[in-house]
């Protein structure tokens, strides 16, 4: 029974050494973003420390989208697409679990790749696609 079990648990070890070995694993680069999407990326670093809501409010259409939660003194970075309006003025809105809202001041997203907001001084840095 012991010699069975060696042999049954032996031919998955060599066959894991033997892919591990052969360099042709595959490794997934994760999502990658679709034509038109921009990265948001929210730096939490209100005081006091708290978890807060991230959404991105298109100005002309008045369209609000929730880009998710950001847990207290963390960056955390969203896939915001906005429709194709990427004209205009946008602004970002952090709401904190006690109600307290924090809103950015405006830019644009003509050719926008990232933009990043520090919560703390209100920054908001737009980098355009190469």
């Amino acid at each position: 029974m012991k010699q069975r079990m060696k042999q049954l648990l032996a031919v998955p070890l060599v066959a894991l050494v033997a892919t591990a070995c052969s360099g042709n694993v595959d490794v997934d680069p994760g999502p990658q973003p679709e034509e038109g999407v921009v990265t948001v990326q929210v730096e939490n670093n209100v005081a006091p420390p708290t978890v807060i809501t991230a959404e991105a409010h298109q100005a002309r259409s008045n369209v609000r989208t929730t880009l998710g939660s950001v847990a207290p003194m963390e960056t955390d970075a969203f896939m915001y697409n906005p429709q194709g309006l990427r004209t205009g003025e946008f602004h970002l809105v952090a709401t904190a679990t006690d109600g307290t809202e924090y809103r950015s001041n405006p830019f644009t997203l003509v050719d926008a790749e990232v933009v990043e907001w520090d919560l703390a001084t209100n920054t908001v840095t737009v980098t355009a696609m190469n």
